[in-house]
């Protein structure tokens, strides 16, 4: 099974760039995990697909072949998959350490402002911001105008 399973189907379409160092020993589908790997390691912006595509053996240079051959790799529906999958999953795993580290700010801090603040951080995740009994709200739209707005769209509130 591959790193990237999203690359093992359809992965070359007509158009795609075709590498640059044809001497390479990498195949086109070992070039797109290159460049996934590569992509997400930069940091996963668009700005960095073009050094990903130089790394993966797409472009010769950082100019405009390696900026055609990374617009091409993001748009190339498997290369997308890979790299959504990717971030989902790595999104995940630092999720998780992340409600870990609040979790021992709660648990452990020293100071008691520091415990609270990560306690209504964690709440304020979790439920949603608490809203103070002084605060103010105002809305320049009736519920009455929402409901008469909807109903001329066509659209209809139910509980």
């Amino acid at each position: 099974m591959t790193p990237y399973p999203a690359l093992s189907d359809d992965y070359y379409a007509p158009g795609f760039p075709a590498p640059a160092a044809m001497a390479s020993a990498l195949s086109i589908r070992d070039q797109h995990i290159a460049f996934v790997r590569n992509y997400i390691e930069l940091g996963g912006m668009p700005t960095a697909a073009p050094e990903a595509a130089r790394m993966a053996g797409f472009a010769t240079s950082a100019d405009p072949e390696a900026v055609l051959a990374a617009a091409m790799l993001l748009e190339h529906p498997p290369v997308a998959r890979a790299i959504g999958k990717e971030l989902a999953q790595r999104f995940l795993i630092h999720a998780g350490e992340a409600l870990g580290a609040v979790l021992h700010l709660v648990r452990s801090a020293r100071s008691e402002s520091v415990r609270l603040a990560a306690a209504q951080e964690l709440l304020n995740r979790s439920i949603g911001p608490i809203v103070s009994r002084n605060a103010v709200v105002s809305a320049d739209v009736t519920v009455e105008d929402m409901l008469a707005a909807m109903s001329e769209s066509g659209r209809e509130f139910c509980l």
